[in-house]
């Protein structure tokens, strides 16, 4: 039997545990908790209460700290648990009931199945495919993916096995159950308003960032703070956070070193005399892809690409090193005055949705290796009705962030190193939201099409504030050629710099951080020649006729080929599980 933290079961299940885990009963069910999770654990008690909690939780805005959030529970029921920020998972026992609920953002998921015997959940999918022996591929959940390049919702590649949504809560009493969420974030879009002008905005700003980069870094090591930094204006935000505070993180890249990312963390980190710890494409790694690409699919219970098998080595390598890991590339779509297209975190549905130029006429599945075209435009229609369809804002907090920024996420996690994502920080979300970077819906979605030059409110709040917080982060030119100071002094000094800088680089062409091509075809060609995907409602002939054809180098390019891939994967494994 393969570890596991944690699995919720009927009483009656016959379930063999070793001497690493303790059963508890309570009501109709049985919780098995593994004594030595990989991840941190906490577990409190109080009379017939008992909580635990897996993960990073952050208790920064609990006053009395964890060890009295039990008697706060007792006193405010689940709103406190709504001011625990970070990636964590709870389990509450109270009497003959028990709760399971997750963060806020989902990034922390948990699994369950609802029986003929009863609920059994866990945060180990595999461990509840395997106790689902007669479950379902859905195909209808396949195309979904494909389309989204997500599970949705509450959705797996199984029929009958859900996941947790943010905010997640799953209630058992005997033979009452119920599933629902202590927290909605459409919640808090919809109550945004302008509170502040842009001015005062800003100064808020500055304290406030301040005041996140000191309760992250508090008690750690300095020499243990990592920091993902490319060229770009995110990580550049994060740096000046950390010189704001006297602090001098180390810096983390990888990827090709011809790279422009990590050229550009090369150059700030020698200028700022950082540490730099790159992670190089070895060519090891691609002849063991295979291997690699099978373990990322396993730790990552499904919902973990295969694109990031390279990035999870990467992650793997600061084991020892790192205590905290700050990244400086995913989320800050919230302060650039809008969503941008992006083939791979935002699907074709999306911004032609945003942009008026949607059509019921147009298949978003249009490849000839895939059948059931004529369902796919039912699950299409499906998708354009969801709440969280209707604007941008709500798109990245009800769909991005807990599937696609959760994955970097949990990778990092797994291997016992917090992962942390400032602009998802709830005191953050909370304040921007009260801005005019965030309110705009309308204008979000007509920028969802506009280039770098024209998103400039949500680069100008950046740069205001890099400006601010340390001079020398503000100096150094970003990779678009101008600095967050020339942008802070006048966006048409930084216009004239970025026209400068594109005209002078228009024939240069540096390398992508990872250049897919005939190392990452042959590998596809070869698991889709030995794999069966009919069964996901894929015709093998016309995949591999199409994929022989294919002529791509970006990960964008082999979108549809690499998802295929995972759908295969998480089949396979599934029937490992099993038996």
């Amino acid at each position: 039997m393969k570890d596991f933290e944690w699995i919720l079961i009927p009483q009656a299940s016959d379930f063999h545990i070793g001497s690493s885990y303790y059963p508890i009963h309570v009501g109709n069910h049985k919780l098995i908790i593994n004594k030595q999770p990989e991840r941190p654990f906490y577990s409190f008690e109080k009379d017939n209460s008992k909580l635990f909690l897996w993960g990073f939780p952050n208790f920064a805005n609990i006053k009395s700290g964890p060890d009295d959030l039990i008697n706060n529970y007792l006193e405010e029921g689940f709103k406190v648990f709504e001011r625990i920020k970070g990636a964590w998972l709870g389990i509450l026992i109270d009497g003959d009931a028990i709760q399971i609920f997750n963060d806020k953002l989902g990034l922390y998921k948990f699994f369950y199945a609802d029986l003929n015997e009863g609920i059994i959940a866990s945060s180990d999918f595999w461990m509840i495919s395997s106790l689902v022996p007669d479950g379902n591929v859905s195909k209808k959940n396949i195309l979904t993916y494909l389309v989204k390049h997500y599970f949705i919702e509450d959705q797996t590649i199984l029929e009958e096995v859900k996941k947790s949504l943010p905010a997640s809560k799953l209630f058992l009493k005997n033979d009452l159950k119920e599933i629902s969420q202590y927290f909605s974030i459409d919640k808090l879009l919809k109550e945004a308003t302008i509170e502040n002008s842009n001015k005062d905005v800003i100064e808020s700003a500055l304290l406030l960032w301040k005041r996140l980069i000191k309760e992250n870094i508090e008690g750690v090591n300095p020499d243990k703070l990592f920091l993902t930094l490319t060229g770009g204006l995110d990580s550049r935000l994060v740096l000046a956070g950390f010189k704001s505070q006297g602090v001098s993180p180390n810096t983390f890249t990888f990827g090709s070193s011809k790279s422009m990312d990590v050229m550009e963390a090369v150059r700030i980190s020698e200028q700022l005399k950082l540490n730099h710890y790159p992670f190089d494409l070895r060519n090891d790694l691609k002849e063991n892809f295979s291997n690699l690409a099978k373990e990322n699919i396993k730790n990552g219970m499904s919902l973990i690409s295969i694109s990031r098998t390279f990035r999870n080595e990467a992650y793997k390598s600061l084991k020892g090193h790192a205590s905290k890991l700050f990244f400086g590339f995913i989320g800050s779509e919230v302060l650039r005055g809008g969503v941008f297209p992006d083939g791979l975190m935002y699907s074709g549905l999306a911004t032609d949705y945003w942009s008026k130029q949607y059509s019921a006429e147009r298949n978003y599945l249009n490849y000839d290796f895939i059948e059931n075209n004529n369902e796919s435009k039912i699950v299409i229609e499906g998708l354009i009705s969801k709440k969280w369809m209707q604007n941008p804002d709500s798109y990245i907090f009800n769909h991005i962030v807990p599937n696609h920024f959760a994955q970097d996420i949990n990778l990092i996690n797994n291997i016992g190193i917090e992962g942390v994502c400032l602009f998802w920080d709830d005191d953050f979300v909370k304040f921007i939201s009260k801005t005019s970077y965030f309110v705009d819906n309308s204008k979000k979605e007509t920028l969802s099409t506009n280039g770098h030059l024209k998103r400039i409110q949500g680069p100008g709040f950046t740069c205001n504030l890099i400006s601010k917080l340390d001079y020398d982060c503000a100096k150094l030119k970003l990779g678009k050629g101008y600095s967050p100071m020339d942008f802070h002094r006048s966006k048409y000094i930084a216009g004239l710099k970025y026209v400068f800088h594109k005209t002078l680089n228009v024939n240069s062409k540096p390398q992508m951080v990872l250049t897919y091509g005939a190392w990452y075809k042959n590998y596809l060609l070869d698991l889709f020649s030995n794999s069966n995907v009919e069964e996901l409602g894929i015709k093998k002939p016309e995949l591999l006729n199409s994929l022989k054809i294919h002529t791509g180098q970006t990960e964008k390019s082999y979108l549809i080929y690499t998802l295929i891939a995972n759908l295969l994967l998480i089949n396979e494994e599934i029937k490992n599980c099993r038996s």
